[in-house]
């Protein structure tokens, strides 16, 4: 903690106060663009999408006609596959929103660290694309 000078008092104050609401603001700014955040994976064929929201929570899920026919134990691999490389760059996006708008902030950090525990790092791994 910063120790104040007694005869500088009011202008340390101000000072403080000051940089609490360019704090405020930044971390105002961090909710509106994490609020607008949105990440689409698509599988390495085209036929599958996937879209989540600034929580990581699927939004969207496109199949194209071309899963017709297919196994559905390959739509549905490939499904939770396109989810999990969303979420992993979600992460990404969420850290690097945080970094550009707050900084190396302590709150800032714990933000993207909840992300990165929550969405692990993914491959791009695609089960169409495995032996079989």
């Amino acid at each position: 903690m910063e120790v104040l000078d007694p005869s500088r008092a009011a202008e340390d104050i101000a000072r403080i106060a000051a940089d609490f609401e360019r704090q405020a603001k930044s971390f105002e700014q961090l909710r509106e663009r994490m609020a607008t955040l949105t990440v689409t994976e698509t599988s390495r064929d085209g036929r599958i999408g996937v879209t989540v929201d600034n929580n990581g929570v699927p939004t969207d899920i496109a199949l194209a006609a071309g899963t017709r026919g297919m196994d559905p134990a390959v739509v549905s691999a490939e499904i939770m596959s396109c989810l999990r490389r969303a979420q992993a760059t979600l992460r990404t996006q969420v850290a690097q929103t945080v970094n550009d708008t707050v900084g190396e902030d302590p709150a800032g950090t714990a933000i993207a660290d909840q992300y990165a525990q929550r969405f692990p790092k993914a491959g791009r791994t695609s089960p169409t694309n495995s032996p079989a």
